[in-house]
């Protein structure tokens, strides 16, 4: 593959569910690609196990984020099998989603996360101390968002506080804790609410 020096900026992550915080986030994304002249994306994890931390399948994820997230819409792209590898490397094929070959890679995430993913270098090809090669970037980083606590108890949001009140029927609550920009009537958002 030819390299173009086009950069991508991205994240990943579950999103059960989605919530102000992730927004929060995927605005310092979109910021810095913007502030750079890049694009950025948005990918959602396959992960599902029902009636546990994972209750919403990748498809329900995407419908929702897509409704709840307007601003970012464009943005969201699920994959499956995802991990983050996996993500990195879809963005260096050019595909119909996709109009560029990726060759540079700023991997964003919450400051509590930055040092965790410090393993996806060993499957960055263009790293000589590469273990496994999984993606070919000439330039990748792993960087913060912004400040999150990385205990989601204490965290002001977190999608464990969003699955509580969702069990427990609190939509109030609940409400306060979806992304800010969603245009979503109450009927919509206990719709929502059912799936956790």
């Amino acid at each position: 593959m030819a390299l173009k020096c086009q950069k991508i900026f991205i994240t990943y992550g579950r999103f059960q569910p989605v919530t102000w915080g992730h927004e929060n986030s995927f605005n310092a994304i979109k910021s810095a690609a913007t502030s750079a002249g890049c694009d950025y994306h948005i990918f959602i994890s396959h992960t599902n196990s029902p009636y546990d931390e994972n209750p919403l399948s990748q498809d329900v994820k995407l419908k929702w984020m897509k409704l709840l997230l307007p601003q970012h819409a464009d943005n969201i792209i699920a994959i499956n099998p995802s991990s983050p590898q996996k993500c990195v490397r879809y963005c260096m094929t050019a595909s119909r989603d996709i109009a560029h070959d990726y060759d540079e890679c700023v991997y964003m995430v919450g400051s509590d996360r930055v040092n965790a993913m410090q393993f996806l270098h060993k499957y960055n090809g263009c790293n000589p101390k590469a273990t496994v090669v999984d993606f070919s970037m000439k330039h990748f980083e792993i960087v913060s968002t912004g400040q999150r606590d990385a205990d989601g108890k204490t965290f002001s949001i977190s999608g464990t506080k969003m699955r509580n009140w969702a069990r427990n029927g609190d939509l109030k609550e609940f409400k306060k804790g979806l992304p800010k920009k969603h245009k979503l009537k109450d009927e919509d958002i206990s719709e929502f609410m059912a799936l956790l």
